[in-house]
């Protein structure tokens, strides 16, 4: 799977931005409102998104490091982790 380089900050701080201006009193009387509203949607879900994606990849690497130093049904249980993450 190609890997998608985000910059999460990035996009968070212009969330906070495009929201800043959406709660201003006079924002929706803004030629910008729509197109401000429709990106500010847009970044609520490439964010999340790109959250549950830095999640996974951190439950796998853990689970790999439990794999490598584990024997048993530990191991077996970390492996199987490593598949449901991956999928």
């Amino acid at each position: 799977m190609p890997k998608i380089d985000l910059n999460l900050e990035k996009l968070k701080n212009e969330r906070e931005e495009i929201q800043a201006f959406l709660s201003e009193p006079n924002a929706y009387s803004s030629p910008d409102f729509s197109a401000k509203n429709k990106r500010f949607t847009e970044l609520e879900k490439i964010i999340e998104k790109g959250e549950l994606r830095e999640n996974l990849e951190k439950n796998i690497e853990e689970a790999r490091e439990l794999a490598s130093l584990e024997t048993g049904e530990l191991a077996e249980l970390a492996k199987m982790e490593i598949v449901e993450n991956e999928e």
